[in-house]
């Protein structure tokens, strides 16, 4: 197979998520959104430090990490942690930050049990499951297209 320039183009944006480093995509002045291998981050940052929008996997460390590194920041940066909810590959590395600097992490009410790990609420593969086709493997992780309404 010849490698077009589209297909070299391809492979310099995923570079970083292969080696193991999160791709960082400047958003606003502020805003990053940090891409790792399989979930996403968020840093936004002002002059008291950096808020911290999901936290990745638990080994995703090093790339949440890293991450504040490249725009200058370190753990103890980050002010707090927004879980958008509590699945594992959200508040994987918050455990860290809230264990080792008191990072406070915040959730909606009703996500507090499971981020505590009182219950789980994870899918099953029967729900990844769908009409038009079943799961298809993206990315290092399982989306499901449902059938258009």
């Amino acid at each position: 197979m010849v490698a077009t320039r589209g297909t070299r183009l391809a492979a310099l944006a995923l570079a970083p998520r292969l080696a193991g480093m999160a791709e960082l995509v400047q958003i606003t002045d502020k805003v990053h959104l940090a891409r790792g291998h399989a979930v996403n981050w968020v840093l936004v940052t002002d002059d008291t430090g950096v808020l911290l929008i999901d936290a990745g996997y638990p080994g995703d460390r090093a790339e949440v990490l890293a991450s504040l590194n490249k725009l200058g920041y370190t753990p103890g940066d980050v002010r707090a942690i927004v879980l958008t909810h509590a699945h594992i590959d959200h508040l994987g590395s918050a455990i860290w930050f809230a264990r080792e600097h008191s990072t406070p992490v915040y959730c909606h009410a009703e996500e507090v049990g499971h981020a505590k790990r009182e219950y789980r609420e994870n899918a099953s593969f029967s729900m990844l499951r769908c009409a038009a086709g079943g799961p298809v493997w993206r990315s290092g992780v399982f989306t499901c297209f449902a059938a258009a309404a």
